[in-house]
């Protein structure tokens, strides 16, 4: 049995498939073989399976928080947003698994009264890669709510507490650990009232749109604030608001954001990323350290 044939076991399977469809920004090249798993243990099996055989893998949620080369990928992408994406709530904790998307979740606990999330509502992203980025929104963070995180590792299924994921800024233990896969997580909030939560959704919703660039592809924020600093002022300061390289600029609206404005290459996203850290640098005398997570680059790109 051939290797496509033995994944169909585990979801839906499609091959030579562009990465530009599947990410924020639009961009990146053809996947050899992409699998939507049909469940959390599929998932988990998928995951073991493709370990044991030694073949290349990347699980992804909605790609918002990726930067694909244009290279072609010869190894196989899991996607996670199609059928694992369930959530589970008992009294104020909630049970969800790695594929749902943030801004539902954050919906769907207002609806039951849970507060504390509504930070979260306008995160384009799904659990599994919020928890593992540790996201964070108006000094909250994922490691707010984290009690425990279910992972699948080499050695089978790891449950790990909120202190053994080493949250920090950005950044968590499984950034550290790329052959482990997180499948579900436990988060706890507080009760609150409907309306209140709603109300402070609707308010951070409103400042997301004002305040950035959502008519152009993007991952986000680019590049990671600095303990006194935030990164956009260093941008402005050297001049690069505007700096355009190919397809790829640096928004008009938000400094962070490097968009995708006229069907830019993988290429010149990186370029311009490292022209608005060579100026940085130069203006500002602060490095700048990408947020954005760079996928299938070769070594001396990386």
């Amino acid at each position: 049995m051939n290797i496509v044939e033995r994944l169909k076991e585990f979801g839906e399977v499609y091959t030579d498939v562009p990465l530009k469809h599947c990410t924020t920004l639009r961009l990146g090249g053809e996947a050899a073989m992409m699998l939507h798993v049909s469940s959390l243990t599929a998932l988990f099996s998928a995951h073991q399976y493709l370990l044991s055989k030694q073949i290349p893998y990347k699980v992804i949620g909605k790609g918002s928080n990726l930067l694909c080369s244009d290279d072609r990928y010869e190894g196989c992408i899991i996607r996670l947003d199609r059928k694992v994406h369930h959530h589970y709530v008992i009294n104020e904790s909630v049970w969800v698994e790695a594929g749902a998307s943030v801004v539902s979740l954050a919906f769907a606990l207002a609806k039951v009264h849970l507060a504390g999330f509504e930070w979260a509502s306008g995160i384009p992203a799904t659990m599994g890669g919020a928890i593992a980025n540790n996201a964070g929104a108006y000094h909250q963070c994922m490691a707010d709510h984290i009690s425990e995180v279910l992972v699948s590792t080499p050695k089978g299924l790891l449950t790990l507490s909120k202190e053994e994921c080493k949250f920090s800024y950005r950044d968590s233990i499984f950034h550290h650990q790329p052959d482990w896969v997180i499948l579900a997580a436990k988060l706890t909030f507080s009760k609150g009232n409907y309306r209140d939560i709603m109300d402070l959704i609707k308010l951070r919703q409103q400042r997301r749109m004002s305040s950035q660039p959502l008519e152009f592809p993007s991952a986000g924020s680019t590049f990671r604030n600095f303990e006194d600093l935030s990164a956009w002022k260093c941008i402005e300061e050297a001049g690069c608001k505007g700096l355009r390289v190919g397809g790829a600029q640096v928004s008009l609206k938000h400094s962070n954001f490097l968009v995708n404005v006229d069907d830019a290459s993988a290429m010149d996203m990186l370029q311009l990323i490292e022209e608005v850290k060579s100026k940085v640098l130069a203006t500002c005398g602060r490095e700048l350290i990408l947020e954005v997570e760079r996928f299938n680059w070769n070594k001396k790109m990386q």
